[in-house]
């Protein structure tokens, strides 16, 4: 199966409606990461990252269910940006960054590539299981200026609001469909959900992902080469749910080409 979407060029947008961008990159899991704290990463990190917290799990044991983690075992490290929007972590099996301040894809990939890298030099190649990249849009009086339900449902497409819009009823109270699409060895989850009342709003969740298997080692440089790739992907489904009428309401800073 083949996603056949057409290539829209990337408009930054002045209101944007992204809530939530995240990277991660699974990995087979490194003990050593569990057995110590990572101080050299966040040491190389900290100037980017200065705020730091373990989250803790149950450790590596035998049981039926396989191998688990004994109780009070650090399992996942978390490294917060000065204005709490970013945060790069770490876990026995991943590395990820998010932010909930996302500008534009240049700069998250400036804050992505150090988190790499730094692991690179830390622990290695990474031989990595899955490499996904997730982004989060929010539509909702916020970023749209629209209140009324009704309104927000006309910002996308008929083929995804056939069932939300149409003469038999008024927009329902709630509303939700997930579809994965596959492409080669390349999977995207598009996912839109709607809410209406006081605070109408419209969540359009997509995650564009492969997985390895076997394990694959990958340099930071392949890394961002793909997830370079899934972004454009992700954005080419992002103006295909989008009436292209409707963009303006994002105060776009360029005008489409």
């Amino acid at each position: 199966m083949t996603i056949n979407l057409p290539h829209r060029e990337d408009i930054q947008l002045g209101r944007p409606p992204l809530r939530e961008v995240i990277c991660q990159v699974r990995f087979v899991p490194l003990l050593s990461i569990a057995d110590r704290m990572p101080t050299p990463f966040q040491e190389a990190l900290r100037h980017k990252f200065p705020g730091f917290s373990v989250r803790r799990s149950v450790q590596l044991e035998a049981g039926p269910g396989g191998l688990q983690m004994p109780p009070g075992f650090p399992v996942e490290y978390e490294m917060k940006a000065a204005d709490g929007t970013a945060e790069a972590s770490l876990g026995i099996n991943f590395v990820a960054l998010t932010t909930g301040n996302y500008k534009n894809w240049r700069g998250f990939l400036e804050d992505l590539e150090p988190v790499l890298v730094t692991f690179e030099k830390v622990y290695g190649t990474i031989a990595a299981t899955r490499v996904g990249l997730r982004f989060v849009n929010t539509l909702d009086a916020e970023t749209t200026g629209l209140k009324k339900p009704e309104k927000l449902l006309a910002l996308l497409r008929r083929d995804l609001t056939c069932l939300m819009r149409n003469r038999f009823w008024s927009p329902p109270q709630k509303a939700g469909v997930t579809l994965l699409l596959e492409e080669g060895s390349e999977r995207m989850t598009l996912g839109v959900g709607f809410e209406a009342g006081h605070a109408a709003k419209i969540l359009l969740d997509f995650d564009y992902f492969t997985e390895l298997e076997p394990a694959k080692d990958l340099a930071t440089q392949a890394i961002l080469e793909m997830v370079d790739r899934f972004h454009g992907r992700l954005y080419d489904v992002f103006r295909w749910c989008l009436r292209d009428d409707k963009l303006h309401v994002f105060r776009p800073l360029q005008q489409p080409g």
